[in-house]
């Protein structure tokens, strides 16, 4: 169980502390837990509630890298993608990936078709201990009739055809960070929400201690270990002293369109013009998911969503990617948005490899590392390294894995059926009893997927109101744009 309790945990000194918690510090965790260390994760907001949840929910096995010919990050990512299909496959699923191709420039039948090959080759191994459901099949080329017969809308106009591929996606990507997080505690890690680190210190020549104030009970409250590993994104480089500089960031954002989807893939679209990005518009409860768009952030940026103008720009390309679309920003139910680690601060390119940052301070027996990263995909693989480097002796231990809530789907709102109300109101007690619910909105957006969209979070949250203690009920409400 994930239990709020920070007076408890701060009467102990952990091995290791990890500050942030989304997706990478989540995984630190729990590749913590499973060496055998004290772990104790510190989040700001709630778990899981910035750039994690902005996630594009594609898992991606990497078919990108065989274009640079970067096979060592492609094996990483085909490795972590079956991590994640099958320690989750309720949550995580195959999804075919379509792309039309024109013969311009790198896309042509030609080099997807020698693409997918090399992709299948080095994934021969993909499907090992997966659920035959959860198979990964190998991808082929498609004629033009095949390409309209998954995508009926695809510009038909210099057609040769297309690449079909399979990837997998989160469905949500905030119940496999929470099981994540369920996961590491079961190992004896200790997680804290609405814990804001402020400073990290040296406590003795061997132990930092970490100032933090809880906002809950408005307090504050200091945490010791030996180890420090920053996770905290955007809010990294707040607990560096000195004049240590974090990378700059890149705006990353998604749209949730009030449109049908397009296809009975994800689709890769592309306004066709040199230079343009390519976008994957994705199905999603009934609509569809079009992004990702990434866009330079200007330095000193903690928090960031897209102006109406760039809003306006993306959809001005994804409607000359999709004709027939005209998607206007009345269409927008939901703006994902979050920022990663760029390459400069000019740019919206993000960084290639993680970057791992040793503080001043730390020493052979008590380090105090920053880690940055960008992706989900690899978020497990990067804290395996971190564990690597700081524990190398250190064995893994198995850690029995939570059994995920069956009774009720926490993907997409249905509201219980008559007769059923019992049983769902005591699921919804033990998700907030055992996963650390504050208000309302993290059942609503960051236990389950259930207030994403305008038209069932209403309804959503009338129901699970009176199941809720006083605190969660009367937290904030849920806004439909973010």
């Amino acid at each position: 169980m994930i239990v709020r309790a920070p007076q408890q945990a701060a009467r102990n000194t952990y091995d290791v502390i990890v500050i942030g918690g989304g997706i990478l510090g989540c995984c630190h965790a729990l590749e913590a837990a499973k060496r055998g260390l004290s772990v104790l994760l510190l989040e700001r907001d709630d778990f899981g509630g910035a750039t994690s949840w902005s996630s594009h929910r594609i898992i991606h096995g990497g078919l990108r890298y065989v274009q640079s010919l970067d096979f060592p990050r492609q094996l990483e990512s085909i490795r972590e993608r079956r991590w994640f299909l099958e320690n989750f496959p309720r949550f995580v699923r195959p999804l075919p990936c379509l792309m039309p191709l024109y013969n311009r420039g790198l896309k042509r039948m030609s080099t997807l078709r020698a693409a997918l090959w090399i992709n299948d080759a080095l994934s021969a191994h993909r499907n090992n201990g997966l659920p035959e459901s959860h198979y990964i099949p190998p991808g082929r080329m498609l004629s033009p009739a095949e390409v309209r017969d998954w995508f009926p809308g695809v510009v038909n106009a210099g057609l040769k055809g297309g690449a079909l591929w399979h990837d997998a996606i989160l469905v949500p990507p905030q119940r496999v960070l929470i099981e994540i997080l369920r996961w590491a505690a079961n190992g004896g890690a200790v997680a804290l929400n609405y814990m804001r680190a402020i400073e990290v210190a040296r406590a003795s020549a061997d132990s930092y201690v970490v100032h933090a104030r809880d906002s809950v009970a408005n307090c504050a409250c200091e945490f010791r270990a030996t180890d420090v590993i920053n996770c905290a994104g955007p809010w990294a480089a707040q607990l560096q002293s000195g004049n240590a500089q974090g990378p700059a960031m890149s705006l990353a954002f998604s749209l949730v369109l009030n449109r049908p989807a397009v296809a009975k893939a994800a689709v890769a679209v592309s306004p066709g013009q040199r230079g343009h990005p390519m976008y994957f518009v994705v199905p999603y409860q009934g609509k569809m998911l079009a992004g990702t768009a990434h866009l330079p952030c200007p330095p000193g940026k903690e928090k960031s969503c897209p102006t109406e103008e760039q809003i306006s720009t993306f959809l001005k390309e994804l409607n000359e990617s999709l004709p027939g679309l005209e998607a206007s920003i009345d269409h927008v139910l939901r703006v994902f948005s979050g920022l990663l680690p760029a390459t400069a601060p000019d740019t919206g390119d993000t960084l290639n490899r993680p970057v791992l940052q040793s503080h001043p301070s730390s020493t052979p027996k008590s380090r105090f590392l920053t880690v940055w990263a960008v992706k989900y995909t690899t978020a497990r693989a990067v804290a395996e390294q971190v564990m690597q480097r700081f524990f190398p002796r250190l064995s893994v231990r198995p850690i029995q894995q939570p059994a995920p809530w069956e009774e009720i789907d926490l993907a997409v709102w249905n509201p219980p059926a008559h007769g059923s109300e019992p049983v769902f109101g005591e699921i919804v007690r033990r998700i907030e009893r055992e996963e650390s619910v504050v208000h309302i909105d993290d059942l609503l957006l960051r236990r389950t997927d259930w207030g994403t969209l305008p038209d069932s979070c209403s309804a959503a949250r009338e129901a699970v109101a009176p199941w809720l203690n006083a605190r969660a009920a009367s937290g904030p409400g849920v806004s439909t744009v973010s």
